[in-house]
């Protein structure tokens, strides 16, 4: 389709242009052309005579004027009728009221000179009494009126900005959904918090920004009134800050950018180490991550120092008019005077009169030069925001109907139109047969043009029967997986598939929220209790239900680490079958299970009498165990660089596989269903029941703020305050000065100039360092000593209390409330700090005006303590309830960035964007109300206002007070308003931002750590024999006894022995392992190595004397060095040597070497598991621990690991985690767990002999399959 030009004309009836041509070309261009005409036309037209009278030409002239603009108004309204949102009519709403400011906000300078122009006239006495009324009624009317329509500007302007939020929030996310599963990084994160937050700052001021123009407009014309040629100065000045602003701000983009990037990296990483924090701890890395995130935060600090010191500069050019301008206008005013053009004398009248338009005329500039940065900063974030909704996103070109293809275009030749068009013919023949749910033909996959991962795919999946997908590791099994999902482009080929609404998917790394057992199976499907038992059922979950006192009701934890790998894959095939769809996908789904467990559910899913066969359900399983291809319908091997190969193990055995087949199932029955089955206690990590939403504290008390000066350190704040003191006190000084000048009669005016000129320049020198000290020196020391404390806790937390906690409340420590540490906190402290000492000096002014007008004061006092109280009462809970409720919304978006196959393939991106909504809508309701109760309290000190000008005004009417006072009384309160909005704003801000602190705070104080031990002392690994003893051990997981992990366990293992760990899934296996690293919590008991208590190290200590290689690898981004030596302790060669060992040196050397980045996401689970292995090889330790690390992998691979433990570990003492006996077998003793308890202790070939013992029961049913 052509895309037509929308500024080009094209023909409509005879001839016709666009809507946006009409509206630019022949309405905006000629508009804006006579909008500059105009300012030469009247300033030629200026102060001359009229050369045309007559009545009927200007009456001519201002009807067609009239009729004109009526027309206008009709097409305005005509127009609204179809271009019309709410959010367009709020923003136009509170323009115009924005707009109404200008009147009262004008009205002012005319008042003080009327005021002071009354009492100065010597007739005054004998003016009639109620001119003083009118001039008090006049003051009541300006500031009740300023008061008034700002109130109800900012109601209506601050309801807009939350749409805006809720809009970009919800866009983001609904992006976030689309995005590519290997292209979801958790910027998502960044941008929804920190980028959309600084996009409403900077639109909190747009319609300020264009009302401070037309302020300063009109205060120059009343200036022109007044000093003449000196009204001159404020625009060449104003002209002057303006492009210096510009010039700075082209060195504050780029800046701010390299910050984002810095704080985007640094979250990206703590997400990860959090999500990996139990394979953290069990390899003693926790100093290591800790150190690594310490130094992303320093180079985040160091990056937005550069960005602050530009906006040090820009607050000093946005104060430079109001120090500078002053000075300027009275040095060419008093020079024309001299000079005999000037006319009038500088009396005081014209100076505080000119004070007063110079007041109206040098705050906005300041003002608005402030917002130039913060629209350039929202701008960016607006930038970073529309890059992210425009990249590209997830290419699924599926359509849900009979005989679907989808077609993708690879890299094209030059191959003439003719042999491309008899290849789409040839492609568009070809339909599935009736016997096949999906086909693929000649399929090429990778994530670019040039990058196939899987090519020459050509494989038929039949409907209603069980496809395996074998092949070592790296052959792609995962890759073929979610290239039927849509995940990985197919960029050569054609694929089809029937019908469906949605796909059962099973990912390698289960998917679970940190919600219960319950709502992660039903997932977002209707609840069908009698399905949902059978599926329980199906799965051997009722037997674990039963072992848990809330039931499937109990929480899983986050990443489901409340649950064993085994519990976590039988939650997610529960999920995939309870949801029946056409077409389930199961990524290696069985590596986690127990021989038992896995028969049992086998044969329940996937025999000749399961569910899924029953359901006539096509299954696809990707898995490494080609035991479980037996039973399989058809076989598609994998191998790297060569084509799937698709087999039928029916069809090469058949007689054998029958026979084998039903042997199966009386074997299945027997363990399943005999009394002498192996029942199972959970590995309970999780709470019993819903985690207990804590009823927010009133955060901001005086300890808070003592938190934070100690962060910042003494000197630097009491430098702070002294600082501020000194500003304040320079910038209300001058006005007195000037009283003292008006009503010196020598006439000294050079002298008066000179020193109010070095008054000024000192009051801008002073705001230079004030800002410098706070934007620079105060938040780079308490956003360092915040962050370590953050971090320091978090690494020395309970394993139950990271494993159970919303990993989106932490998150939220170290992105949000970090945030408003490093940019909402200090901003509030300068502002709060500057206008408190302001509204203080010009209070004291105030009162030196009229004696008398001090006697209210301590009414006033007794006024603003109980309009805190009051509002203090309700902020105190809105404030950190506004905190509160972002943390679920936080936590819904990691959530969906860590699932996002999943729920995509589930069909359920509507409903995540659904909830999001709703957890969006409940975090903007504290929000809205928190700046609703603060523009209450600015109504309310604004009408404090109206009370003392009114007071000042009628007392200086009433008692002839003195005019000096008066004046300079006046022109404060004329600034006063706005002060004491700005404490206000300032100070809500600070008590908003304080609660981060508090938080941060509280976090600090009430998380539970561990127990450290007592000694700090190093274990001598050359002197570790390896010898392990349990001893009576009972642990728990937390602090109750009711989830016992381990029941009087008694073990000893000798030093150099081999110890196999097996057992049902749930039995208490990692709980064995997890004791020997201190993660659970001793009950009674003690472990013992080497006679030694571990409880007498510390957990550091303990933890890098264990050498471990986790289930969950720990590759995080770095470089491989990084990676393989994060105690940087072994030389080049050792590292290089270590990865010969593991077959992975050349695939190192293939990506930079050891100074190469690793992509953890594009590395397939046997390499992570590699270069763990590698790791481990370089840390000489005599105890190594091995938890489940061969259960993903297929067979070689597992093989080459166990090869490198016996040659590289002789002689120390090897404790594994099994599932696959055949691997332990050869091992010098097994311990098989149930419920807690070791059941059995011995050499395995003795057990073997043992019919009836439980080793032997799990060696045969493995065997089954």
């Amino acid at each position: 389709m052509e895309i037509l030009n929308p500024f080009e004309g094209r023909e409509s009836r005879i001839f016709d242009f666009t809507l946006p041509f009409e509206r630019s070309i022949l309405s905006v261009l000629p508009a804006s052309v006579v909008l500059v005409l105009a300012v030469y036309r009247l300033c030629s037209l200026h102060a001359r005579p009229r050369r045309i009278q007559g009545r009927v030409l200007e009456v001519s002239k201002l009807s067609a004027i009239a009729a004109y603009t009526c027309l206008q108004l009709a097409s305005l309204i005509l127009w609204v009728r179809f271009e019309k949102s709410q959010l367009a009519v709020a923003a136009a709403a509170a323009a115009v009221l924005d707009a109404c400011l200008f009147l009262p906000l004008s009205c002012q300078p005319l008042l003080i000179k009327a005021i002071l122009k009354y009492l100065q006239d010597t007739r005054a006495e004998d003016v009639a009494y109620e001119q003083d009324n009118f001039m008090i009624l006049g003051t009541v009317l300006v500031y009740l009126g300023i008061a008034v329509s700002g109130s109800i500007y900012w109601q209506l302007h601050l309801r807009n900005l939350t749409k805006i939020r809720g809009l970009l929030v919800g866009a983001v996310y609904r992006k976030l959904t689309t995005v590519n599963s290997i292209q979801a990084e958790n910027a998502a994160v960044t941008l929804m918090s920190t980028d959309v937050e600084r996009v409403t700052q900077g639109l909190r001021v747009f319609h300020e920004a264009w009302a401070n123009l037309v302020e300063v407009a009109i205060a120059v014309w009343l200036l022109q009134r007044e000093l003449h040629m000196g009204s001159i100065a404020p625009v060449a000045i104003a002209i002057a800050c303006f492009l210096i602003t510009l010039c700075v701000n082209k060195f504050t983009m780029p800046r701010q950018n390299r910050w984002m990037d810095a704080l985007q990296t640094r979250i990206n990483r703590t997400v990860s180490v959090l999500s990996q924090i139990k394979s953290i701890r069990m390899l003693g890395l926790e100093k290591q991550s800790e150190q690594a995130l310490n130094a992303l935060r320093v180079k985040e600090l160091q990056l937005a120092n550069g960005f602050r010191m530009m906006m040090v500069f820009s607050f000093c050019i946005a104060f430079a008019p109001i120090f500078i301008v002053p000075v300027v206008c009275f040095a060419i005013y008093l020079s024309a005077s001299q000079s005999g053009s000037g006319g009038n004398t500088f009396d005081l009248a014209k100076a505080f009169t000119s004070l007063s338009l110079i007041v109206i005329l040098t705050q906005p500039l300041s003002s608005l030069f402030q917002y130039v940065p913060m629209f350039a900063g929202a701008a960016n974030c607006l930038q970073r925001i529309n890059d992210f909704l425009h990249s590209p996103s997830h290419f699924d070109s599926r359509d849900q109907t009979s005989d679907v293809m989808w077609e993708y275009g690879g890299p094209q030749d030059d191959n003439s139109e003719a042999e491309k068009s008899t290849t789409r013919a040839d492609i568009a023949e070809r339909h599935l047969t009736a016997g096949d749910f999906l086909t693929i033909y000649d399929g090429a996959f990778g994530w670019g043009e040039n990058q196939w991962d899987l090519h020459n795919v050509n494989i038929s999946i039949p409907k209603s029967q069980l496809t395996v997908i074998t092949g070592p590791f790296a052959s792609g099994k995962s890759t073929l997986c979610k290239a039927l999902l849509g995940e990985v482009p197919c960029v050569k080929g054609v694929v089809k598939m029937s019908s469906g609404t949605g796909i059962g998917f099973c990912d390698q790394t289960p998917y679970l929220t940190n919600t219960t057992i319950h709502e992660n199976i039903i997932g977002r499907n209707v609840v069908d209790d009698a399905w949902y038992k059978t599926v329980v059922w199906a799965v051997n979950l009722e037997t674990d239900f039963e072992r848990l006192s809330s039931g499937d009701r109990t929480f899983v934890g986050n990443n489901g680490d409340a649950l064993s790998t085994g519990q976590k894959q039988r939650v997610a095939i529960a999920r995939a079958v309870y949801a029946r769809k056409h077409l389930i996908i199961l990524d290696d789904v069985f590596s986690g299970m127990d021989n038992v467990t896995k028969a049992c559910i086998y044969e329940r899913l996937l025999g000749s009498e399961g569910l899924l066969r029953h359901l006539e359900t096509t299954v696809i399983l990707a898995c490494s165990d080609r035991d479980l291809c037996l039973a399989a319908d058809l076989v598609v091997e994998l191998a790297p660089g060569r084509p799937p190969v698709s087999t039928h193990p029916a069809s090469r055995a058949e007689s054998n596989y029958h026979a084998e087949e039903q042997r199966k199932v009386d074997r299945i029955s027997k363990i399943t269903d005999s009394p002498d089955t192996i029942h199972i206690k959970t590995d309970q990590t999780a709470p019993t029941a819903a985690p207990q939403k804590q009823v927010p504290k009133t955060p901001s008390d005086w300890t808070t703020y003592g938190y934070f000066a100690r962060a910042v350190g003494s000197p630097n704040t009491a430098l702070l305050i002294f600082l501020g003191g000194v500003f304040g006190t320079l910038y209300t000084f001058p006005s007195v000065w000037v009283n003292w000048w008006t009503t010196d009669p020598t006439a000294r005016d050079g002298f008066y100039l000179g020193i109010y000129a070095l008054l000024q320049a000192t009051g801008l020198i002073c705001w230079f360092l004030f800002t410098r000290h706070c934007l620079a020196t105060v938040v780079s020391r308490s956003g360092k000593k915040l962050h370590n404390s953050l971090q320091s806790t978090v690494m020395s937390a309970s394993f139950f209390y990271l494993s159970t906690k919303d990993s989106g409340t932490i998150i939220n420590r170290f992105s949000q409330d970090l945030q408003s540490v490093d940019g909402e906190l200090p901003a509030a402290l300068l502002n709060t700090v500057a206008t408190a000492f302001i509204a203080v000096a010009q209070v004291a002014l105030v009162a030196t005006a009229s004696p008398w007008l001090a006697i209210s004061y301590p009414f006033l006092v007794l006024v603003f303590y109980g309009i805190q109280r009051f509002y203090l009462r309700t902020s105190q809970q809105l404030r950190p309830l506004d905190l509160e409720l972002k943390s679920p919304l936080y936590t819904h978006f990691l959530d969906t960035l860590r699932g996002i196959t999943t729920v995509r393939a589930f069909g359920w991106s509507q409903q995540y964007v659904e909830r999001n909504q709703q957890l969006l809508d409940a975090s903007q309701r504290p929000n809205y109300l928190l700046q609703m109760i603060q523009q209450w309290l600015s109504l309310v000190l604004n009408m404090v206002v109206v009370v003392i000008v009114t007071l000042l005004v009628t007392l200086s009417l009433k008692l002839r007070s003195s005019l000096g006072l008066t004046a300079v009384a006046l022109v404060n309160l004329m600034s006063l308003s706005q002060m004491l909005r700005s404490v206000v704003i300032g100070w809500t801000l600070m008590e908003t931002s304080i609660t981060a602190v508090a938080r941060i705070r509280e976090f600090e104080q009430t998380t539970p750590r561990e127990n450290d031990g007592k000694s700090e002392g190093a274990i001598v690994h050359g002197s570790v024999s390896g010898k392990i003893e349990y001893k009576n051990l009972t642990v728990s997981y937390g602090l109750s006894n009711e989830n016992l992990a381990l029941k009087n366990v008694n073990l000893i293992i000798e030093a150099g022995q081999k110890v196999g760990i097996c057992g049902r899934s749930g039995s208490g296996k990692s709980s064995l392992i997890a004791s020997l690293f201190r993660l659970l919590d001793v009950r009674e008991g003690k472990l013992v190595i080497d006679a030694n208590d571990i409880s007498d190290y510390s957990v550091s200590t303990l933890r890098s004397s264990i050498n471990a290689i986790p289930q969950d690898p720990f590759i995080t981004s770095g470089t491989f060095r990084e990676v393989l030596d994060p105690y940087e302790s072994s030389s080049d060669a050792a590292i290089e040597e270590a990865l010969r060992k593991v077959n992975l040196f050349e695939h190192v050397q293939n990506n930079g070497g050891l100074d190469g980045n690793v992509a953890p996401e594009a590395l397939s689970q046997g390499q992570k598991q590699l270069l763990s292995l590698a790791r481990a090889i370089m840390r000489r330790w005599r105890i190594v621990v091995l938890d489940e690390v061969t259960s993903s992998l297929d067979l070689d691979t597992e093989q080459l690991i166990w090869r490198v433990l016996q040659e590289e570990f002789r002689g120390c003492t090897i404790i594994a985690i099994a599932h696959r006996l055949e691997t332990i077998i050869g091992f010098d003793r097994v311990a098989v767990m149930n419920e807690g308890s070791i059941i059995e202790f011995d050499d395995p070939r003795i057990l073997l002999e043992d019919t009836n013992s439980a080793f032997s029961k799990l060696r045969r049913t493995g065997k089954a399959h």
